[in-house]
């Protein structure tokens, strides 16, 4: 991978909120941005469940890092225009955000108000301008801001309740 792909341990930080709402559903699952903490879980997740996996990635080297991964239940689709990818071909059960350009993270994340459960990684307060989550908060019945680690995390949901997911 290239230099800045270097592994961070602090980078792993929306784990937690991932595995949960995985653990609270059953059906396919949706990637934007693949990573070296997430892609892996996911896919071993999925795999263990018998459940679908797409990882959208726009970047070469993640790309082609993340495409070693592609398989019969997993699915790498390389991205050129964000805009372009039908988010709502699929129910999503989780959708997992956390791709680049992180700016405009929320214009995904308003297209994916259909998914049980949306988790946006680095979702602290200081950081507003960079991913303008905010943007995208109105549209969800339920939020939740996961504070034990940095990075943080948000879990959106118009379907279920997120008071108790932590």
């Amino acid at each position: 991978m290239a230099r800045h792909h270097r592994v961070n341990p602090l980078r792993g930080s929306h784990l937690p909120v991932l595995i949960r709402a995985l653990k609270a559903t059953t059906g396919p699952v949706v990637e934007l941005g693949a990573g070296i903490y997430s892609t892996p879980i996911l896919h071993a997740l999925c795999e263990a469940e018998g459940r679908k996996l797409v990882t959208y990635e726009n970047d070469p080297d993640f790309f082609e890092w993340a495409s070693h991964y592609q398989s019969s239940f997993h699915d790498v689709r390389k991205v050129e225009i964000w805009a372009d990818v039908d988010l709502a071909e699929v129910n999503w059960a989780v959708a997992f955000v956390d791709h680049a350009p992180d700016e405009k993270r929320w214009q995904e994340v308003v297209r994916l108000t259909h998914a049980e459960y949306v988790v946006c990684h680095d979702s602290n307060r200081g950081w507003r301008r960079k991913y303008n989550y905010e943007k995208a908060y109105p549209l969800f019945k339920y939020q939740k801001q996961y504070r034990e680690k940095h990075p943080n995390t948000v879990i959106l949901s118009n379907t279920h309740p997120v008071e108790d997911m932590w």
